[in-house]
């Protein structure tokens, strides 16, 4: 992943930073999915864990033929008007890896009594003794919302 480029969100009164985030992220989800394509890695360089959000960049990362391929298609097709495009770059040679990956919060005691009573037989009552509702887990992460067709 020897090249990258930015997509810069512009800012817009009538949507939130976020909501073109999510649409940009759900359009870049379906062209790497219609193009088979896992030579395309992604950061938001902007992201703030304090905040928590993932700023207003997407930046895309992978050998020039694989960016060059992807922006052949048309998946920005009216997402332009919310987005700045970068150009194709070389990226830094003493430029760092890090690895992100999906964490998901244990944030419905419901559901894991439900999955308890399934796995371990046990009566509803049995399971709202073991699992109360102050298990429930909320993480301050920066995220996207992303859902499948």
């Amino acid at each position: 992943m020897n090249h990258y480029f930015d997509l810069r969100l512009r800012p817009d009164p009538e949507l939130s930073r976020s909501a073109v985030m999510n649409a940009l992220f759900a359009r870049l989800h379906r062209a790497l999915v219609a193009l088979r394509s896992t030579a395309i890695g992604i950061s938001f360089p902007e992201h703030d864990a304090d905040a928590p959000h993932l700023g207003g960049c997407l930046r895309l990362h992978g050998v020039e033929n694989a960016l060059n391929a992807l922006m052949a298609t048309d998946w920005l097709r009216g997402a332009l008007d919310h987005v700045e495009l970068a150009p194709i770059r070389t990226a830094p040679a003493d430029a760092q890896h890090r690895h992100v990956r999906r964490i998901q919060a244990k944030s419905s005691p419901e559901r894991l009594r439900r999955r308890a009573m399934r796995r371990h037989g046990i009566d509803a009552e049995t399971a709202r003794q073991r699992i109360p509702d102050q298990v429930a887990e909320s993480l301050r992460l920066p995220f996207v919302t992303l859902g499948s067709r």
